[in-house]
Parts: structure tokens; sequence; C-alpha cells
């Protein structure tokens, strides 16, 4: 996985503050594809570390501290 540039920003804005595992995708495919989400219909799953919890002004305001 890349860490310049533009990963380097989504680190910083990522509330977990990193990037995320091969693993942790995997665990959510596994929980998705098991009886365990067998109730589960219709629904799309971010596993992004909470990257899309943060709004776009917190993101603008956040590249323009950084100049």
């Amino acid at each position: 996985m890349d860490t310049d540039g533009p990963f380097a920003v989504s680190i910083d804005i990522t509330p977990l503050g990193r990037l995320g595992r091969p693993e942790e995708v995997a665990n959510v495919i596994e929980f998705l594809l098991s009886e365990k989400s067998s109730f589960i219909n219709a629904q799309v799953v971010f596993v992004d570390g909470g990257y899309l919890a943060v709004d776009d002004i917190a993101k603008f305001e956040y590249e323009e501290s950084k100049k």
C-alpha cells in the first residue's frame, strides 16, 4: 500500500489515523459470507476506518491548515 501524497492526507484525516490492513477487509467479507450475516440485506458496508464520517468541511479545513 502506498503511503505518499494523497494517501498521507487520507491517513491524517481518517479518525483511526492509519490505512486499513488487508485482513481487516477480509474479516468483513468473511462475515458477510457467513451465516452470521444472514439477516443483513441490501447494505453498503464501508471498511474505511471512519474516513467517510469526516465531513467535507473538515477535510477542506485540514487541507487549508497545511498550506
